[in-house]
């Protein structure tokens, strides 16, 4: 049976009918919550009176919710964040391996299009720098944020 599957920020999942899509859209924009259509042999699929209270209740969660993707209807901002910041963290890392200095000014002149905060840029650029000391380099500071591997 088709139906769809929200799934939201905190990774709980809910069947509903297709017919609610309309009435869902705001909501997953609101919420950020992913919208999907689906293929499931679940029976419990909810009225749109029933996924209301399910949603707002903090401990409603079902396991093992069997489904196949048939199409994604709409994707939260944060997935697409995250596929942002993976490719980000790869030019960065790509960059730093080149023994090239790199400094935090750089890649908001960079990336000024992708529309993320200086914070975000910040973590990404860290995150990148611990990976890279774990997997064994030196990352030394060469100046105001601004760093290279030695």
């Amino acid at each position: 049976m088709k139906c769809l599957l929200i799934e939201t920020k905190d990774k709980r999942k809910f069947l509903t009918h297709e017919k609610n899509f309309a009435q869902l859209i705001e909501f997953s924009k609101q919420f950020k919550a992913n919208i999907s259509l689906v293929k499931t042999t679940s029976s419990e699929i909810l009225e749109l009176e029933e996924l209301a209270p399910a949603i707002c209740d903090a401990t409603y969660k079902k396991n093992n919710i069997e489904y196949q993707i048939i199409e994604d209807k709409i994707t939260c901002i944060n997935s697409n964040k995250v596929k942002t910041s993976d490719k980000i963290q790869a030019s960065l890392k790509k960059q730093l391996l080149k023994r090239k200095s790199v400094s935090l000014k750089a890649l908001k002149t960079k990336y000024k299009n992708f529309n993320l905060s200086d914070a975000a840029l910040c973590n990404i650029y860290k995150k990148t720098r611990e990976s890279l000391e774990q997997e064994g380099y030196r990352v030394v500071k060469t100046g105001a944020g601004e760093y290279k591997v030695l």
